[in-house]
């Protein structure tokens, strides 16, 4: 009687044994199906979550057209290099055929200079800064001008100035305090210089040689560099008090906030 206890015994123990293994096994099947879901998931809502590219094989702007420019007086052919912006959607292409139309008219004022784009991708905000100038009719020096455009590529949202500096905790009125501040150190160092005295040009008459009123805000661009929020401003740098020579920098961009 004994024995016969012990060999049920040991089948009732082996039956646990197979019985705990296969409860392990269907336990680590449902955990690895779990996960391979929740991984799926993620993808697919990261994906949903940027914007798609049109062509793949191209950067998020890319040169869609490339003219030779028969003003330029170089020696050397110069080319000009229109930008377009490789997302699906409507609205983007919108932009694109913005962009197009104006280098067409540029193009038919046969009196312009296009210094073509460049652009940035700082995490999620891609920004596109557009550059050229022209020339006004009854105007001594020419225009140039800066055009800016800025998508989120999560949301796939063009953003405004204002949303661009609500991003950046900047407001409106701190851009004119610091513009204003930068252009009064400007006409203090140019006054410093020697290149006229303050009874012979006041800041007014400075302002007015610079081509810009006191509403500092007035015909600027916002532009992401970088991760840094910048504003491009066109001033005119010469005058009867020759102060091209003062004014080295080129850019016309001023860093608002790292």
């Amino acid at each position: 009687m004994r024995h016969s206890f012990r060999l049920e015994d040991n089948k009732n123990n082996k039956q646990t044994r197979m019985d705990y293994s296969l409860i392990l096994m269907v336990f680590f099947i449902l955990m690895a199906i779990v996960c391979l879901v929740l991984y799926f998931v993620m993808v697919n809502q990261s994906s949903d979550h940027m914007v798609q590219k049109l062509d793949t094989s191209k950067a998020y702007i890319y040169t869609v057209k490339k003219t030779e420019n028969k003003n330029s007086e170089s020696e050397e052919a110069v080319y000009d290099k229109v930008p377009s912006i490789n997302l699906k959607g409507k609205k983007y292409q919108q932009l694109n055929n913005k962009i197009l139309n104006q280098y067409s008219s540029l193009v038919k004022s046969n009196n312009y200079i296009y210094y073509g784009y460049q652009f940035d991708q700082s995490k999620n905000i891609l920004s596109l800064l557009v550059t050229y100038t022209y020339y006004p009719d009854q105007v001594v020096y020419p225009i140039t001008n800066f055009d800016t455009y800025h998508i989120d590529l999560k949301s796939g949202k063009i953003l405004t100035d204002q949303e661009l500096l609500e991003m950046y905790h900047v407001s409106e009125k701190q851009i004119q305090v610091y513009l204003e501040s930068k252009f009064k150190k400007y006409y203090s160092d140019l006054v410093h210089g020697g290149y006229y005295t303050k009874k012979q040009c006041d800041y007014d008459c400075f302002l007015k040689n610079r081509g810009i009123s006191k509403d500092y805000l007035e015909a600027t661009s916002l532009y992401v560099d970088d991760g840094k929020l910048t504003l491009f401003k066109y001033y005119y740098k010469d005058s009867v008090y020759h102060e091209i020579e003062f004014f080295k920098d080129d850019s016309y961009q001023f860093l608002i906030r790292e």
